[in-house]
């Protein structure tokens, strides 16, 4: 997925040192929380 990011130019720092990283470790948190538990076993047998 991709989006156009608009902004006047005296911003442009701004946005990229801090405002793209934070949206970035955002998403990255919003993908981890939603990842499916996985339960392993080594037993062949659930009792």
């Amino acid at each position: 997925r991709c989006c156009r990011l608009r902004f006047h130019e005296r911003h442009r720092q701004l946005v990229v040192d801090e405002y793209l990283p934070y949206v970035r470790r955002a998403g990255h948190e919003v993908t981890f929380r939603n990842r499916p538990c996985g339960l392993y076993s080594n037993k062949k047998e659930l009792s």
